[in-house]
């Protein structure tokens, strides 16, 4: 009856996203989970901003 859901807003997330990816072992982490061209990644720095 009771559904958990989980959301948080891109105003927390975006801040919180450029700070983990100063991080060499995260940045590194991301790069090869989503390759350069890839379309996920593109979508993701288009909705958050990151550059």
């Amino acid at each position: 009856m009771f559904q958990r859901t989980e959301y948080i807003e891109s105003y927390v997330m975006v801040p919180l996203a450029r700070k983990m990816l100063t991080a060499p072992e995260l940045k590194a982490e991301f790069e090869q989970q989503f390759p350069r061209g890839n379309k996920i990644k593109q979508a993701i720095f288009k909705i958050s901003g990151i550059v």
